[in-house]
């Protein structure tokens, strides 16, 4: 739900993170960024969703990781 609503071609990033060879890990933190975005998305159009108030700090902490990787 958050990669699609994040990024529109899901299927494209899927393909390309396939084809990468990530961990899960890895490909993880690389899709921080979009499952962020999705996020924003998600709570822009349902207002604020239990589900994904779950999630966030899971997300924030990849985001942070991604950014010290950049």
């Amino acid at each position: 739900m958050l990669l699609v609503n994040g990024v529109a071609e899901s299927g494209d990033v899927l393909k390309t993170l396939e084809k990468s060879k990530l961990d899960l890990g890895q490909a993880s933190i690389a899709l921080a960024p979009v499952l962020a975005k999705g996020i924003g998305r998600i709570e822009a159009r349902f207002g604020p969703q239990e589900m994904i108030d779950n999630v966030k700090p899971i997300v924030a902490r990849l985001v942070s990781e991604f950014e010290m990787k950049r």
